[in-house]
């Protein structure tokens, strides 16, 4: 099992209590799940991919009896704990990153490496649209909009133009194929990364999902509980500090805390917010 970035900070901040109710938003692999599980707490436990949910469980020991485990998407976070009797918990964590799992192909497209994939992209089978329906149909303005805006990639419009001349003879459908995009135009793996992340969050609807499920999530916790949130992304972590404001709820920590330099690649860009529904 995957170590996850900043399970030391979250274990912290989280200050498990045992018997104290609380949701890992984004199980993955189970990383922070078991850490939870280890000092005494009840876990309810979602994820969006079935294949992790159902791996973690037949991996996990030990503590099966104090897990609940549900596949769905966090913006349903209040229904799946009602269903779940998982309403008044102690703590919410949202780990807004990809699993190492789905980086090596559990999700096709997902990573650039994998040339030979479908750009799918999709967590689950809620959407039709895939990422190559993306780059294949959409027109200028909403591709801009993906790579420019969510990826915030300088060269968004000189991709973008060389999709169009690409896209009228041939199909845009295997990671290999927009590889090869990205490389006519000279993005390096930082163009690679943004572009393939921007593709992610627009098939996956990751910023719409993220604005309900912190509404949601701060009606869960009892007085005093805590909303925990791994962003990996600039995007990310604006609506989650705009939310904080916006609802006048207090962070618990003054300096934004970030991974360490020993974090894998993808992680680096990770910080964590903590906060709680206690009034400024």
């Amino acid at each position: 099992m995957h170590t996850p970035v900043l399970l030391t900070e979250v274990i912290k901040w989280l200050q498990v209590q045992p018997d104290e109710k609380y949701i890992d938003a984004t199980v993955g692999e189970g990383g922070h799940s078991k850490a939870i599980l280890e000092l005494g707490g009840l876990v309810l436990g979602i994820d969006r991919d079935k294949n992790q949910i159902k791996s973690f469980f037949n991996n996990l020991t030990g503590f099966k009896n104090r897990i609940t485990l549900k596949q769905g998407n966090f913006s349903d976070i209040d229904k799946i704990a009602k269903d779940a009797k998982f309403e008044k918990v102690s703590g919410v964590l949202f780990d807004l990153g990809v699993s190492m799992g789905q980086l090596r192909g559990t999700i096709p497209g997902l990573s650039y490496q994998n040339e030979s994939d479908l750009l799918d992209m999709r967590l689950d089978d809620a959407s039709d649209e895939t990422a190559s329906d993306i780059l294949n149909q959409y027109d200028k303005k909403n591709l801009y909009q993906i790579i420019a805006g969510y990826g915030e990639e300088l060269k968004a419009s000189v991709i973008i133009d060389e999709i169009f001349q690409i896209r009228i003879k041939n199909k845009i459908k295997t990671v290999g194929d927009l590889n090869r995009v990205l490389k006519k135009i000279g993005g390096g793996e930082k163009t690679q990364r943004r572009v393939f992340q921007a593709l992610r969050i627009a098939v996956n609807h990751e910023f719409d999902n993220l604005s309900s499920a912190l509404i949601k999530a701060i009606k869960l916790i009892k007085p005093g509980g805590r909303i925990l949130v791994i962003s990996f992304h600039s995007n990310e972590d604006r609506i989650v500090k705009q939310f904080i404001n916006k609802n006048r709820l207090k962070q618990l920590h003054k300096k934004l805390i970030v991974a360490n330099r020993l974090a894998y690649s993808f992680e680096r860009s990770a910080r964590l917010r903590v906060f709680t529904n206690s009034s400024i």
